[in-house]
């Protein structure tokens, strides 16, 4: 790493460093963070900016925090040059910059592509593009560059990711058979267990809502805040969206009943859903029927 971390035509340095980290934890558990952590100020003072690229990538591959891992590198956006980024760098500050600043990130995703033409890493070079023409509405674009990555790197880091925004941008289209197909092949993955999972039902279910089944839809929604309730942020969007739907096909009662059981989810209060579902369930009490024959069907005990 000495002698070549500053080349950006050097390969494998992202297993040199696994490889090192492995060997400096047998002789001291807290050997490599001390290393690491001296050999990044040391590359930043000395201007080895590909090198210090490197480190915080690695670094980053080790940290839970979001919030810090995009900070990280949100400051090699800022401090590195293009030239001076490895394929690897410029894959994640490119992708990174697409949901932060998407009229920064085009440069480092092109160029990742054109310069390093025989890498895999370009995949994430496609799906950055694919995803800034998909904010514009250039959803046959988006199409386009998703196929493209698939074709020339049929298997990648970020491959679930690739498929849910195809499964969305063919919705978009209006191919909707197709982009439920999509969202079904991603299910059946091992490897896009959790979070993939639940977006994809959520992408099934938007599916279903633009050819119009409500029903389906809903049911869809359902299964997330039943089985993923991990995921705070999609549970509080599938509540919402399965409450509207019942309200919209005249079940007030089954909408009430959501909208009371999210409302008891106290961890959902950071959401933005949560005020919406408290106004929404305020305008929908009014109308419950005076007088029911029999209870209604809980939300959550509706079949898919």
């Amino acid at each position: 790493m000495v002698s070549y971390g500053n080349d950006t035509q050097a390969a494998e340095t992202q297993s040199i460093l696994q490889a090192l980290e492995r060997i400096k934890r047998m002789q001291d558990p807290d050997g490599f963070q001390t290393w690491l952590a001296a050999g990044s100020k040391r590359a930043e003072k000395e201007g080895l900016l590909t090198y210090l690229s490197r480190l915080v990538v690695y670094q980053n591959s080790r940290l839970s925090d979001l919030d810090a891992k995009e900070a990280a590198l949100l400051k090699l956006a800022d401090l590195v040059p293009l030239d001076q980024l490895d394929p690897e760098a410029l894959g994640q500050v490119g992708l990174m910059l697409t949901g932060h600043e998407p009229t920064k990130a085009e440069p480092f995703l092109a160029y990742l592509i054109e310069y390093y033409p025989k890498s895999a890493t370009r995949a994430m070079g496609y799906l950055g593009l694919a995803k800034l023409a998909f904010k514009e509405e250039n959803f046959e674009g988006a199409r386009a560059l998703l196929d493209k990555a698939e074709g020339e790197v049929p298997a990648h880091p970020h491959m679930n990711e690739a498929k849910l925004l195809l499964g969305n941008v063919l919705s978009q289209l209006h191919e909707y058979d197709s982009s439920i197909e999509t969202f079904e092949k991603l299910l059946r993955l091992k490897s896009a267990r959790g979070r993939p999972h639940a977006q994809a039902l959520a992408g099934i279910a938007q599916a279903h809502l633009g050819m119009e089944n409500p029903e389906k839809a809903s049911a869809y929604y359902q299964r997330i805040y039943n089985m993923y309730r991990a995921y705070p942020d999609l549970v509080s969007q599938a509540y919402l969206q399965s409450a509207q739907l019942f309200e919209s096909m005249n079940r007030i009662p089954d909408a009430v009943n959501t909208l009371e059981e999210m409302l008891a989810e106290t961890k959902l209060e950071a959401f933005p859903e949560w005020e919406f579902a408290k106004q929404k369930l305020e305008q929908l009490l009014p109308l419950m029927p005076k007088e029911e024959n029999e209870t209604p069907v809980p939300s959550h005990a509706t079949k898919d």
